[in-house]
Order: structure tokens, then C-alpha cells, then sequence
């Protein structure tokens, strides 16, 4: 019994001394926050850092709700659920909230102690600290980057929390996080002050090797792309800057040392960099892998995402900063999906054996590793290792590296390529150069013989027929010029002249030769300069002509009927216009039968029309167009073709000239005498009646049109009535109704207009006589001049000006020196009988010879006998450049005088004009050579001094 009844007063004297310890030992804590602070003095050393991550109590907030005060008054009573982390956890793993940290130091030395919370991650959006002395708050910092930069208590790029603690003391601090879960919040040290500062930066270290590699990387691209103009070049640039930019502000150089002022940029650039460098790094993919000509189906996916991601960038600039997560998540995500998609598009292009792909696959894959593995290590799936902090940055680095070892072999590619290419060309252009020379041989006794026979007595059919001979060897020496054309442009061989030249003059003859065109057929032509287009202008005449009479030929070529214009004016506020080299547009429309819209983008292309029938009905190579271009792309032009099916079409180009410094001065006259007078235009054609207009305004007359001669007449007698009167008055020869004869005539028989000049316009060459003319009271008849400049002297005329047009230079006598001499060196017997007739046909006396040795023989006992020699480049035994080499050398040898010697070659290229040229000869005629071209060179070399010409043996 005793031993039962002693038990329960011994568990109740226990229980006792339990709960007196108890209450003895919560009496005995201090009044701060925790129980548990932590000694200083307990530490072995601060001058390494000790983790905190253990020593840190958590509590979630993901309302927001607590203050710091709030805290520490309610933390001792226990009431929110603090918690602890065991050394394998981590803040992250715990989700995606706002976070308070809690520690106490206690400083239980006899020193003051000065400590430093540091937090080793620079870009941490909202960061505060809170630091108290016996549960009231006597220091809070605003730490984080979307906070001014000078607001921290000490200025580095890591968040720094500074603590003083006196002996004997202790101090709580509170830290408040509102980024997302990621941020290595948990991984804080605390420091010794003054030994964290002593401690050498290796960080900066590895950051200025970043950096510095990054730039040697950019400089030594734009040198690259500054000699090959390669546009992934400029990319790989971008690409790599982007990226240094992203790191320099992810690392807090931007916010310490750029803008410490404006945090709003951290938040801005952070947001708005890593889509640009998703945009980047996607057009540099796309242009690199050449998806557009690989794989066009999937370059216009990767097209659109990068569009999208366009996209996010603007929109992020302007939302507010809680806002601008949104279009970040989604260019993310657009990156994503384009890159995952460009691996796997690279891999199979690798498969196919694209080396470039493979290239670009493994630099990509590689960077891919690298920043896996970091984006795993904060998920919690990889273990931390020495130096994971730094896989980004070598992530980086081998990046660059890899890429510009691609660009290398992607360039040597090309430049194989290149190299192959110009093998082609080179080929290409010595067989084109072949062929015309086979083919001019002969033509040259065509073209020759048929001159010669059409110089003879022929009956008319005879005569017909070798004008069909004529007409259809022109047209294959046409064809034979284009390809030539064309393979000297291919090869890059062709220049152009840069020569003053009149725009007016040009459009003019281009005209005139499409008159008769114009005469036979029912279409009418104009061409029209707007006012205010400069004139006078440096360029290449000729290549102008060539282009302008490519694109009148094919407006001809399908026009049946209807009308043919050409317009010419200045383009206004174009990209390629500078203050001295206006843009001159020109276009050619015509009423034809039109273009197929799918046919188009074909027509500029080589040996390509609209459609295979073409050729057939109409004839041509289908190079025309493509010279056209590739001279339009010479001159840094445009080129390009307006249709519709049965309505017709319009090819235009623009090509910008540089103005003139040497105007010319077309009239002697004052000008100023049409000023302020009075036209009335009669035409039923309203184009061309609209576009006088326009001119006569600008040359500051009063201008009025009608289209028939019924509304002149009641024009002229409503003035009449009004006393008023016109002072020109110019019309259309054919119009339905009244023609331009009967309305003049009947101008004059109601006297409407006594003594005002009438101009009568044709549109074709066939005038009525002058008699006729005078008779009916028609002051002058015109065609349809090519230029409005030729309009515009006529008019002066009609008013009274005596001289109008500066009167042309006299040409100079086309009578050649009586006896002159010729020597013919050529290989092939046609050609001899045709350069004989042709010579013989001008007066000239000429001997003959087969090949160079004979010419040099014969001139070795004569040469004072010959006045000039046409020597053939190719022959047998002795070429001619052989040949003229000697002739030089003899003449230096015995002093004597040296003759004009003019190659005649089949070849038309440039580079044999050089090598004529190169051996001493001081011209150069391609064949098939005729009449005008011998007598343009007997008289460049024969006439300037005929009388020394004319030998001293010549008696």
C-alpha cells in the first residue's frame, strides 16, 4: 500500500521541478526576437563568409500582408509558422512568393563588431532590410534593383546589408523578398567588413575575360564584314552584343555604373534584352541556315515567330513594369517553340549532309548543355558543383567561339563556290566570245554583200529581197549583241560611261527611231517629261538608249492597236535621292495584250517569257529584259512591270544621276516671250492634250484644251463675243468630226481669231503640201515632235522669236583625200571582197592580204605608200597582234613615221579592245564592219593631215 501511495507524490514532485526549470529558463532568455541568435564570438573566422542558408528562420507571405514591426512583435509568441531549412533544401523548391528571413546576431566579445550580410546575386527585384535593436526597427534598406541605385547603404553591385553591433549587444535582422522563387536569396554570407572588402575580386576578373572576349569577338566580325558585306557577319555582331548587354546588366554594371538614378531601366532592359536576343539569335539562324531558299515552307514559320517576338519587345517598352511579365513569358515561350524547332530543322539538314547545319547544330547544342544545366541546378534536379555560377558564361564564350568558327567555314564554302562560279563565268563568257567571233565572220559577208548589192541596179523584187537579206542579219546580229551583253555583265566586265548628257536628246532619238513603227501601225506613241525633271544630267547615254529602246520594242512588239507612252519624271523623296543625284523615273505603258499576273516575276529573268508561245509569235531571246535589269542594278537602280491580262502593261525603272554643272542652253532667244500668252490645245487624244498643257503652264502660259473641233468653235466664239482672243492656237490633224484642216479653215472664214498663229499637229509623218496648207490659213504643219523642247522652239517661232534653237556645230565634209592608200591584212575571202566593195564604194584604193607576214613584208619596201591599215586580229601564220607588234618595232628601228593601224576583229568584248589596243593598234572596229564604220575611221586617221598623208613618192 505505502508503495502505491508514494508513487503519484513522486510524479507530482517531478512534475513540479519540471515546470519550476522551465519558467526559470524562459525568464532567463533575452528580450530579442530569437532564442537561438547567433554568437559571434562561437565563429571560428568571418573572413571567408559563413553560409547562412541554416541559420536563417523562412516564413512564406504570399499575401503580403505582414510589416517588419508586425513581425517582431508577433514572432516571440510564436503565432506565424517560421521555419528552418536543413542544409539540401532550398527557398525555390518551396514555390513562387514573397519570403521573410530572419536572424539574430549576438555579439558576445568585448569588441565593437562590424558585420556585412551579403547577398551574391546582383539583379534581385524588390529586396529590403530591416535591422532591430530590442524589438523596435532602427534601419531599413531598400536593397533592391527596383529601387534607386543610390539609396543602398553601400554602393556594389551585390545587395550589402551593413550591421554594427557594440560588445555585449545583439541586433535582429529581417530580410523581404518579392521576387520569384529562383533567386538565391537563402544562399546570403555574413562577413567581416573590412575582410570582405580586402578579399581580391575574382568575379570582376572572370567578368573582364568575358567581356574583353566578347569585344575581341565584335571587333574582329564588323572587320570581317566591312571587307565581305556578308549580312550574318553583321548578325553574329548584334547577336554577341545583345548578349554582353543582357549580362552586363544582369550583373548590376548597368544599374552601378550607367543609371543609378532610373531603376525603372533595370526592369525595362531586363524585360526587353533577352527577347531581343530571341530575335537576334533567330534571324541569325534563319540567315545562316538560308532557310529561305532550303526550305522557304519553314522560313515563313521561324518569319512569323520572330514577327511575334517583335512584337513583345515594343509592347514591353510601354506597359507599366507589373505589366511587362506578360509579353516576356510569351516571347519565352515564342523562343522557345522557333528554337526547338530550328535544332531540330539543323539536325536534319546535318543528316543531309549541309555542313554549315552541322555546324550550326553542335555550337547550338553545346550553349544548350551549358544553360540546362544551370536552369536544372534551381529546379533542384542537378547538385551543385564548383564553379556552376559560370556555366552561362562559358556557355557564352564557347558559343562565340563555335559560331565564328561556322561563319569561317561557311565563308570558305562560299568562297569555294565563288571561285567555281567565276571558273563558269570564265568559260561561259571565252565560249559566248567564240561564238560571236565564229558567227561574226560570216555575218560580216552577209551584212557586207547584201550593203554592196543593194548599191547595185535591182528590179523591185530584187530589191525587196535584199532588204528582207538586210533586215533579218541585223536582227541576228541583235541577238548576238544581247548574249554578248549578257555574258559581260555575268562576268562583271561591263562599265559604265559617266557622260553629261541631255536627257531630252536621249528620249528623243529613242523616239525617233520607233517613228516609222508609229507611221505603219495604229498606235500611238508619246513621250512625255513631266515639268521640274532635270535635264541635264551625267550618266551613261548610250545604256540609257539600249534600256528605253529594249522596253518601246517590246510595247510595240504587243500592242496591236491603242497607244504607246512613255513618261519621264523626277521621283520625290526617294530612299536613294541625294541633293546632287535626283532619281529619274521612267515607265513605258502600253494598251497591249498584258501580263498574267503568275508570269510576272519571270520576265526578268535570262532566256525566260511570259509564256513558250511567245518566242514563237513574236520572236526575241528573252534576254532583253534581263540586260535591262542587270544594267537598272548597275546604275543602282529599279526595274520593275505593272499589268493586267488584256489591259495592257507598264514597265518602269528608276535609276538616280547626278545634275549636271554644264547646263546647255537649247535657245538663243528670251524665253520669256511665251510668258503669259494665251494657247488652246485641240486634240481628241487627252493624254497627249493634258500633258501640253502641263508644259505650256510651266513654261508660264495661259493653256486651255478641248478634245473636238465643235467645242474649239464654240470656245473661240464665246472669246469672240467677250473680245478676247488666244494667242497660239495649235491642232490635231486627225479627229472625228471636224479635222484639224476643216477647223482652222473654218477659224478663218468666221474670223474668230484673224490674226492668231494655228499650229496643226500630226501624229504621223504625212503632211498635207505647204500650198494646201496656206490655204487654208494654217500658219505651220508639224509631226508630233519626239521632245516638248522641239514644241516649244516652234511655238516661240509662231510668236515672233527670229532664232529659236542654238544652230548645230557644221558637220565635217564626208569627201575623203583624193589617192589614199589602204592596207587590208584579213584571213577570210568573203570578208576581203566585202571590205574591198565597201572601201571601193567610197574612193578609196586598197590592197589586199591574207594574213600578218604578208602585211609586214609589204610594208617593210612600202611603208610610205599606205595611209592606214585594217589589220584582222585573227590569222594564220602571223596573227595581228604579231603583226602589229613587228610593224611598231620597224618603225622605231628605222625611224620611221607611224601609221594608223585599226583592228578588225569578230570579237566585240571588252577585254580584246584592250588587247588590240595593248599591242600597239590605235583602234578598234568590231565585224561585221560597214560603210559608215570604214569611213568613220578613214576620217578620224586620214583626214586631220591629208596633205602628209599623201606621200612624197605619190606624184
Amino acid at each position: 500500500m505505502n508503495a502505491v501511495d508514494l508513487r503519484p507524490q513522486s510524479d507530482s514532485l517531478l512534475s513540479n521541478l519540471k515546470m519550476l526549470l522551465l519558467l526559470g529558463l524562459f525568464f532567463s532568455l533575452p528580450t530579442e526576437v530569437f532564442s537561438g541568435a547567433l554568437s559571434l564570438s562561437k565563429l571560428d573566422s568571418l573572413n571567408e563568409g559563413i553560409a547562412l542558408k541554416t541559420h536563417f528562420h523562412y516564413l512564406k507571405d504570399p499575401d503580403k500582408r505582414f510589416s517588419a514591426q508586425q513581425l517582431l512583435q508577433e514572432q516571440q509568441s510564436g503565432a506565424e509558422p517560421w521555419f528552418i531549412l536543413s542544409p539540401d533544401q532550398r527557398v525555390r523548391k518551396l514555390g513562387w512568393t514573397a519570403y521573410w528571413m530572419s536572424l539574430t546576431l549576438k555579439n558576445d566579445t568585448q569588441a565593437f563588431k562590424r558585420q556585412l550580410i551579403v547577398v551574391p546575386f546582383p539583379f534581385i527585384g524588390n529586396l529590403q532590410a530591416f535591422i532591430s535593436n530590442k524589438s523596435e526597427i532602427t534601419e531599413h534598406y531598400r536593397l533592391g534593383v527596383q529601387f534607386p541605385y543610390i539609396e543602398r547603404p553601400i554602393k556594389e553591385r551585390y545587395p550589402m546589408v551593413p550591421i554594427d553591433i557594440p560588445a555585449g549587444e545583439s541586433r535582429t535582422i529581417l530580410l523581404r523578398s518579392k521576387n520569384a522563387a529562383g533567386y538565391p536569396i537563402e544562399s546570403a554570407t555574413l562577413w567581416d567588413r573590412a575582410a570582405y572588402f580586402e578579399q581580391p575580386d575574382r568575379e570582376l576578373a572572370i567578368n573582364s575575360f568575358y567581356f574583353g572576349i566578347g569585344l575581341i569577338f565584335i571587333i574582329y566580325h564588323l572587320v570581317i564584314y566591312g571587307f565581305s558585306r556578308d549580312r550574318d557577319y553583321l548578325l553574329y555582331v548584334g547577336l554577341v552584343s545583345v548578349t554582353l548587354i543582357q549580362y552586363f546588366i544582369n550583373r548590376g554594371f548597368g544599374y552601378s555604373l550607367l543609371w543609378p538614378t532610373m531603376s525603372s531601366w533595370n526592369i525595362t532592359l531586363n524585360g526587353a534584352c533577352p527577347s531581343l536576343l530571341y530575335l537576334l539569335s533567330g534571324w541569325f539562324s534563319w540567315s545562316f541556315l538560308d532557310l529561305k531558299i532550303k526550305s522557304p515552307v519553314f522560313s515563313r514559320f521561324i518569319v512569323t515567330m520572330l514577327y511575334g517576338i517583335a512584337a513583345t519587345i515594343l509592347v514591353t517598352l510601354f506597359l507599366k513594369p507589373g505589366l511587362k511579365t506578360i509579353p516576356v513569358f510569351i516571347s519565352l515561350l515564342l523562343a522557345t517553340v522557333m528554337f526547338f524547332s530550328l535544332w531540330l530543322a539543323s539536325l536534319y539538314m546535318w543528316w543531309k549532309g549541309d555542313q554549315n547545319a552541322r555546324n550550326y547544330n553542335f555550337a547550338w547544342s553545346f550553349y544548350l548543355f551549358s544553360w540546362s544545366t544551370v536552369v536544372l541546378y534551381h529546379m533542384d534536379i542537378v547538385p551543385h558543383f564548383q564553379g556552376i555560377e559560370y556555366s552561362i558564361v562559358l556557355g557564352h564564350i564557347t558559343l562565340m567561339l563555335l559560331l565564328s568558327f561556322a561563319l569561317a567555314s561557311k565563308i570558305n564554302q562560299l568562297a569555294e563556290q565563288r571561285s567555281l562560279a567565276l571558273m563558269e563565268n570564265k568559260a561561259k563568257s571565252e565560249f559566248l566570245a567564240k561564238m560571236s567571233h565564229e558567227i561574226r565572220n560570216p555575218m560580216n559577208g552577209v551584212l557586207g554583200m547584201t550593203e554592196l548589192l543593194l548599191h547595185t541596179d535591182l528590179n523591185a523584187e530584187q530589191l525587196r529581197y535584199s532588204k528582207l537579206i538586210k533586215k533579218s542579219s541585223n536582227l541576228l546580229l541583235n541577238v548576238i549583241n544581247e548574249i554578248l551583253d549578257y555574258s559581260k555583265i555575268e562576268a562583271g566586265k561591263l562599265e559604265l560611261e559617266q557622260a553629261v548628257m541631255d536627257l531630252e536628246e536621249v528620249v528623243s532619238d529613242v523616239i525617233a527611231l520607233f517613228r516609222v513603227q508609229n507611221k505603219s501601225r495604229g498606235v500611238q506613241l508619246i513621250a512625255d517629261i513631266t515639268p521640274g525633271t532635270p535635264t541635264q544630267l551625267i550618266g551613261d547615254p548610250m545604256r540609257l538608249r539600249q534600256i528605253l529602246v529594249n522596253l518601246l520594242s517590246n510595247a510595240f512588239k504587243f500592242t496591236e492597236v491603242g497607244e504607246i507612252r512613255l513618261n519621264v519624271k523626277r521621283v520625290r523623296k526617294n530612299l536613294k535621292e541625294t541633293e546632287e543625284r535626283p532619281v529619274i523615273y521612267f515607265s513605258v505603258t502600253d494598251t497591249g495584250i498584258g501580263i498574267p499576273t503568275e508570269t510576272q516575276a519571270k520576265l526578268f529573268s535570262a532566256f525566260k517569257q511570259a509564256d513558250s508561245s511567245t518566242t514563237r509569235q513574236y520572236g526575241g531571246t528573252g534576254l532583253g529584259l534581263t540586260i535591262c535589269r542587270q544594267l537598272i542594278e548597275l546604275m543602282d537602280g529599279e526595274i520593275g512591270v505593272k499589268s493586267n491580262p488584256g489591259k495592257g502593261a507598264t514597265f518602269w525603272f528608276s535609276v538616280p544621276l547626278s545634275e549636271s554643272h554644264e547646263k546647255i542652253e537649247k535657245f538663243l532667244v528670251d524665253e520669256t516671250l511665251l510668258h503669259n500668252k494665251r494657247l488652246l490645245v485641240v486634240d481628241d487624244y487627252a493624254t497627249y492634250a493634258e500633258a501640253l498643257q502641263q508644259h505650256a503652264r510651266s513654261w508660264g502660259m495661259d493653256a486651255r484644251i478641248t478634245c473636238n473641233g465643235e467645242r474649239a468653235l464654240d470656245i473661240l466664239r464665246a472669246c469672240k463675243t467677250k473680245q478676247q482672243t488666244f494667242d497660239l492656237i495649235a491642232v490635231d490633224l486627225d479627229m472625228p468630226g471636224i479635222n484639224g484642216v476643216e477647223l482652222i479653215r473654218q477659224i478663218r472664214q468666221e474670223t474668230l481669231t484673224p490674226n492668231t498663229p494655228c499650229l496643226l499637229i500630226s501624229a504621223t509623218h504625212t503632211l498635207p503640201d505647204k500650198a494646201f496648207l496656206a490655204a487654208a490659213g494654217i500658219n505651220r504643219a508639224i509631226a508630233k515632235p519626239d521632245t516638248v523642247s522641239q514644241l516649244k522652239a516652234v511655238f516661240l517661232n509662231l510668236l515672233g522669236a527670229v532664232s529659236q534653237e542654238k544652230k548645230a556645230e557644221p558637220q565635217r565634209s564626208l569627201e575623203l583625200p583624193d589617192n589614199l592608200q589602204i592596207l587590208v591584212a584579213e584571213d577570210n575571202d568573203v570578208n576581203r571582197l566585202v571590205i574591198k566593195g565597201l572601201l571601193k564604194s567610197l574612193g578609196v584604193t586598197s590592197t589586199l592580204v591574207e594574213n600578218g607576214e604578208q602585211a609586214v613584208m609589204l610594208l617593210q619596201g612600202n611603208h610610205d605608200l599606205y595611209d592606214l591599215v585594217f589589220m584582222d586580229c585573227e590569222m594564220p601564220i602571223m596573227d595581228g597582234y604579231q603583226a602589229v607588234e613587228a610593224i611598231r618595232r620597224m618603225e622605231m628601228q628605222y625611224s620611221l613615221t607611224k601609221i594608223p593601224i585599226v583592228a578588225l576583229s569578230a570579237h566585240a568584248v571588252s577585254e580584246m579592245v584592250e588587247k588590240s589596243l595593248a599591242a600597239g593598234m590605235d583602234d578598234h572596229l568590231a565585224k561585221p564592219v560597214n560603210a559608215e564604220a570604214l569611213l568613220k575611221a578613214i576620217r578620224n586617221y586620214c583626214t586631220e593631215s591629208a596633205d602628209q598623208h599623201v606621200r612624197n613618192n605619190k606624184h
